[in-house]
């Protein structure tokens, strides 16, 4: 991955060249579109125990005003983030902490836009996090 002469993300998928596209979120309650998934992840590990501590998202708003939720799952339970700030009508890097989570072997993201009245684009993920490994005895 790199970013090309616009500076956009670009990527080869199979023997072509595609260029990212930023997920945009509809409006709360439009039909499946308010909602992003992320796949489950294991960070390249089923058996280490994860720790996670932020997630970054490059977020933008047309309007200015963001109200969204997160739901972050693991292997071992269901946790729910609110995500309310001003001023993102240009990209912005969101830091949500989510070091409550307990430990965990995958985790899946839900990423849902609570507005009624503005779309949420969803321009890039990032989950801090660190395999806890066992000690020596």
């Amino acid at each position: 991955s790199l970013p090309d002469a616009t500076n956009d993300l670009v990527f080869y998928s199979g023997a072509a060249l595609k260029v990212y596209q930023p997920r945009t979120l509809g409006i709360s309650g439009a039909a499946g579109d308010s909602k992003f998934k992320t796949k489950k992840d294991d960070f390249g590990s089923s058996v280490l125990l994860k720790k996670a501590y932020n997630v970054y998202m490059t977020i933008s708003s047309g309007v200015g005003v963001m109200d969204a939720d997160l739901t972050v799952t693991t292997d071992v339970d269901t946790y729910d983030f609110d995500v309310a700030t001003d001023g993102v009508t240009d990209a912005k890097v969101e830091v949500i902490d989510i070091s409550n989570v307990g430990n965990f072997k995958w985790i899946q993201l839900t990423f849902q836009n609570a507005a009624t009245d503005r779309t949420i684009n969803i321009e890039d993920i990032a989950i801090e996090y660190r395999p806890l490994l066992k000690r020596a005895s």
